[in-house]
């Protein structure tokens, strides 16, 4: 059946993040299937919440024709059997990694973790593995997981934008909130650039580089061996050349390389303190593309700390892009950095 809706209409090559943040902000009406109309996608949008539409997606509002979506058995939360009160507990939400799914548990549930994990595999057949999701622990950011439904391992293939990447969630971190960002970056590099991806891991920002950027090479820094012995499988898995993975600190092993035109920066609990490292190796006219957590309403601040940082230092730079990526708690998110080095002091 066909009904009528309001919507926002956007670039199809925007879709994905407009799509993953109208999500977040509950703002999206799943009752109601996607659109396209030539090269734009169509977002139906629940009337009642188009008052808390983003500013920039207000100008964008439409109304169009949309069909409606057939009930489908895929919500895992009807298969679990755990005490009604605790029904609303149960994540709206959860990660997955080729074919292994991630999960948080709040406290209260985690007596359920195994019927959990069950309904999920019952409810999306390709999920093979569920994991409970630890947290991140240690200098190398590395997941701490538990195996609570499906098969034991924690291996996987993971497929983004036609690429595919072997990673072990258990010895490495692996993001796969990020893929349209990764995407983003790609797009942004220009013929025979010179990249510097300061924590690579796997691969993912520098693979995608690599594949639908120009660069005339890619270096790829970890101090996670087993991070960089995946890195190189996934450079022969994707059938790719001039990517050039580092094993070591990315603060001394930046030293050794040549000025870049572009920089890669994924780490965003400690991104303030590399910002000066990555712009000392950064030519002039080069960007810079750092990752950080701010509390909602105050990530204008982390940007003037940086703008301070960089004067007090000698260097002139302007901000291309601040936006944000991903929920990271209810109060906090991630946001995207982009800086472009105008002149060195």
């Amino acid at each position: 059946m066909t009904v009528q809706s309001w919507c926002v209409r956007i670039d199809a090559s925007r879709a994905e993040y407009v799509r993953k943040k109208l999500l977040q902000k509950g703002l999206l009406d799943r009752s109601l299937r996607v659109a396209r109309l030539g090269g734009d996608v169509l977002f139906p949008i629940l009337f009642e919440r188009l008052a808390d539409l983003p500013a920039d997606l207000k100008e964008k509002i439409e109304i169009a024709n949309f069909e409606e979506r057939k009930a489908v058995e895929s919500d895992y939360k009807q298969y679990v059997k755990i005490p009604q009160s605790l029904v609303p507990l149960l994540p709206s939400s959860f990660d997955i990694v080729g074919d292994i799914a991630v999960i948080k548990l709040p406290d209260a549930l985690l007596p359920y973790k195994s019927e959990i994990g069950d309904a999920l595999i019952r409810a999306f057949p390709h999920i093979k593995t569920v994991a409970l999701d630890k947290g991140i622990k240690g200098e190398m950011r590395i997941m701490g997981l538990e195996i609570i439904a499906g098969e034991n391992r924690t291996e996987t293939v993971h497929t983004e934008y036609g690429l595919k990447f072997k990673v072990d969630m258990k010895k490495m971190y692996f993001n796969p909130r990020l893929a349209s960002e990764r995407r983003r970056i790609a797009s942004l590099v220009g013929n025979e650039e010179i990249v510097i991806d300061m924590f690579a891991g796997v691969g993912p920002f520098s693979i995608m580089i690599r594949k639908y950027g120009m660069p005339r090479i890619v270096y790829a820094i970890d101090f996670n061996v087993n991070a960089i012995d995946y890195l190189r499988k996934n450079i022969v898995l994707n059938h790719l050349n001039r990517i050039v993975p580092i094993c070591a600190d990315a603060k001394t092993a930046i030293e050794d390389l040549p000025p870049a035109n572009r920089i890669v920066m994924n780490l965003p609990h400690s991104a303030g303190e590399f910002i000066m490292t990555a712009l000392s190796k950064l030519e002039e006219n080069g960007i810079l593309h750092t990752y950080f957590i701010s509390d909602k309403t105050k990530e204008h601040d982390f940007v003037k700390s940086v703008r301070t940082e960089c004067t007090m230092a000698g260097y002139l730079i302007e901000v291309l892009r601040c936006e944000e990526l991903k929920s990271y708690s209810p109060v906090a998110s991630v946001y995207s950095l982009d800086l472009l080095l105008i002149k060195r002091g």
